[in-house]
């Protein structure tokens, strides 16, 4: 609702009418507005008589031939004549004040990033003021009409006093302000909420992190459980992915190790290798006999 532009329009007008009944700095600062919007209003006509863009507008559609503005060869170096009527014109000022106007207008196209717009809007009104062209002098008319305008603002200003009594009502707002964070602690209610908001927040986002990681890790060991089961055919494999060695003609135990050659019964049930015993020259421990002389 609040970005409608009627609502919030209407509310403040609503808002700045009952303000201007009373006879308090807030009735003052927008009695002050109003009269400073319309002194605006009246010298703006001035404005457009000094820098007509309409001109500009129909040399652009119709393609008439240009009316040079500033009247010079050179728009950078152009300064007017004492004792005549030339218009006063800046081109820093004026490549400035269209360039914001620009990014303004393109800024708030629907449809377009904000901040796309208004770099592109900038950058195309600033190129386009510095054409000699009649392009160029409409968007330099444009330009100076808003650096006048800020003139008259800022005029009208220091006639009002706008800023000193903007002043004076922040600080009456911030008066009362003080006075009722003393009565109901205002200030550590919203330090509090704020904080539980925060503490929310960071509970959340803690536990979206630890669940990625719960499910990177769950993902890490089905993948290596796939890799292992990618080798397990034909039991050459364990469940740890790890390949078994051979276990044919019973050359390997149970738990992998591999057994001593058996054959001929050179070797005893634990693996041992029997010595010789052929000619009776060992005993029945394995020992060699000594020689019977």
């Amino acid at each position: 609702v609040l970005g409608r532009g009627a609502v919030p329009a209407g509310s403040s007008a609503v808002l700045f009418l009952l303000l201007s009944l009373s006879n308090n700095a807030f009735g003052e600062l927008a009695r002050a507005i109003g009269l400073a919007g319309i002194l605006l209003l009246r010298r703006s006509s001035s404005v457009r008589r000094r820098y007509p863009a309409l001109l500009h507008v129909k040399c652009v559609v119709t393609g008439r031939p240009r009316r040079p503005f500033p009247p010079a060869d050179n728009p950078w170096a152009y300064a007017p004549r004492e004792d005549s009527d030339d218009p006063e014109f800046k081109m820093v000022p004026s490549l400035a004040a269209i360039a914001v106007v620009g990014a303004v207008s393109m800024g708030s196209m629907p449809y377009i990033p904000r901040g796309l717009g208004g770099a592109v809007g900038a950058v195309g009104a600033a190129y386009t003021a510095t054409l000699r062209s009649s392009q160029g002098d409409l968007a330099r008319t444009m330009g100076m009409k808003a650096v006048s305008m800020l003139h008259e603002l800022l005029d009208i200003q220091s006639e009002l006093g706008l800023v000193g009594k903007c002043l004076q009502c922040t600080g009456l707002l911030y008066d009362k302000f003080a006075v009722l964070d003393r009565k109901h602690k205002i200030k550590d209610k919203v330090v509090g909420c704020a904080m539980w908001i925060y503490g929310k927040v960071s509970n959340a986002a803690s536990k979206v992190q630890s669940d990625f990681e719960g499910k990177e890790q769950v993902a890490e060991m089905e993948g290596a459980t796939g890799r292992g089961a990618g080798v397990e055919t034909d039991d050459d494999d364990d469940g740890g992915g790890r390949r078994r060695p051979p276990a044919t003609d019973d050359a390997y135990d149970g738990e992998g190790r591999r057994r001593p050659p058996s054959t001929d019964d050179a070797y005893d049930g634990g693996g041992r290798r029997r010595p010789p015993s052929t000619d009776d020259e060992y005993d029945g421990g394995g020992r060699r006999r000594p020689p019977a002389n």
